[in-house]
Formats: C-alpha cells, sequence, structure tokens
C-alpha cells in the first residue's frame, strides 16, 4: 500500500474532519465557503457573511466539523468526504493509466 508523502497529505488535508476542541458556551463560525484560511471556522467577523454557520458549544468537548464543505448536517461531519475522497482517487488512478500510456 501506497504510503502518503507530507505534500499528498497536505494537499488533501481538507477533505478530512476537522477535530475542534469547542468550549462550552463559547461561539464557533463554521466557514461554509471554505475560503477561510483557518478552516473549518471563519477567520474573522467581517469574513463571517451568508456562508457562515453559528454553533454553540453546550459542552466543552471535541467536535468534529466538517472540513469537505459537502455535509447534510453542517458545521458536522456526517462522512460525506468519503464519497469525496473516492472520487479523487478514482480520478488520480485515471490521470496515472493516461501518463503510462
Amino acid at each position: 500500500m501506497e504510503r502518503l508523502t507530507v505534500e499528498c497529505r497536505a494537499k488533501y488535508e481538507h477533505l478530512f474532519p476537522a477535530e475542534v476542541k469547542a468550549e462550552q458556551g463559547k461561539k464557533y463560525f463554521w466557514c461554509g465557503c471554505g475560503k477561510s484560511p483557518t478552516q473549518p471556522l471563519c477567520d474573522t467577523v467581517e469574513s463571517f457573511g451568508d456562508n457562515a454557520l453559528l454553533y454553540i458549544a453546550d459542552l466543552t468537548e471535541d467536535v468534529c466539523f466538517c472540513n469537505c464543505k459537502q455535509t447534510k448536517n453542517p458545521p458536522f461531519c456526517d462522512g460525506s468526504h468519503a464519497k469525496v475522497l473516492t472520487e479523487v482517487v478514482k480520478n488520480r488512478k485515471k490521470n496515472e493509466t493516461k501518463r503510462t500510456s
């Protein structure tokens, strides 16, 4: 099985859920557009916009926020990234086959 390089992991990191240590009562704004440099959360109050979703932590706990932006249950990861990753792998194999032909 192929081991992932650091560069490869960084390239696809946005397709995996992001675990955030949420603090009880604290407000978090989940970035729904994917443009924030502090994914999966919005970086500044000015950038919240229409694609930001407010999440107020009920408890202090680890929360898995969606990072691929395909979830049907925002802001939480629902496993939708698995389908996205499957497509990435298929396309990667297709491109490797084209290069070796």
